[in-house]
């Protein structure tokens, strides 16, 4: 049995705005990062190491939420794969991507770094219009 091209061609964009999510930058402070760094840390800092968040703010820290909101959002993303009827599922976690990308901007929106994290976010952005235009608007992916 084989899958459609289009099929094909949707799950290699969906990798791609995984892909973009993980790659944008984070400036601020004295460091630089990646979304895919900080998540690293905080699932670190999760099971008892002592790397980014200390124990008494680490669910008060805005950085925490936006890896929260992230890592849900990856999780309902990768788990649309492996339905049979994966829309509602790819959209509720391209959404919550996109709020975390938001969220993140919300957070360094007084930082003048800011501008590194819109410019390295620009290219998950484009992926996610196109994924969007060609599954709500074309109705190309529909099912596998």
């Amino acid at each position: 049995m084989s899958v459609p091209n289009n099929m094909n061609n949707h799950k290699r964009l969906a990798i791609w705005i995984l892909v973009a999510h993980l790659f944008i930058v984070i400036a601020a402070g004295h460091g630089i990062g990646t979304i895919g760094l900080l998540e690293l840390g905080t699932i670190a800092d999760a099971f008892g190491s002592k790397y980014l968040f200390s124990p008494q703010d680490f669910f008060k820290h805005p950085l925490f939420w936006v890896v929260a909101i992230t890592l849900l959002g990856q999780s309902l993303f990768l788990v649309s794969f492996f339905k049979k009827h994966f829309n509602f599922l790819i959209i509720v976690g391209l959404g919550t991507l996109i709020i975390s990308f938001l969220t993140l901007i919300y957070y360094l929106r007084e930082q003048e770094t800011l501008n590194v994290t819109v410019i390295t976010g620009l290219p998950f952005l484009v992926l996610c219009l196109i994924f969007i235009y060609k599954n709500v608007f074309k109705k190309e992916c529909i099912e596998v």
